[in-house]
């Protein structure tokens, strides 16, 4: 099996003939959570995730709660995402 480098930001990249996406990486900042940018390999696509809780709600500690993850602005909680993952055969 190949290593695969989660740091991809070039386009064009083909593995077996599929594009390999690119991933960005972002930390939160002030009420922005921390965020993944997956971009497609061959074209300007793009979904971007957010998780966790923003720098700002870690420090006044007001939401204990599980925070959720946003997918291309749907939030819903974790475990609605793991069992519609779980759904699709991912």
């Amino acid at each position: 099996m190949k290593k695969i480098d989660l740091t991809n930001k070039k386009m064009g990249i083909y593995i077996d003939g599929t594009p390999y996406p690119r991933l960005y990486w972002r930390k939160g900042k002030g009420t922005r959570c921390p965020s993944v940018l997956i971009k497609c390999g061959d074209c300007n696509n793009k979904v971007e995730i957010y998780y966790g809780y923003s720098p700002k709600e870690i420090k006044s500690r007001t939401n204990k709660n599980d925070p959720g993850i946003e997918i291309n602005g749907v939030l819903a909680p974790k475990y609605f995402w793991k069992a519609l993952l779980k759904k699709i055969g991912l």
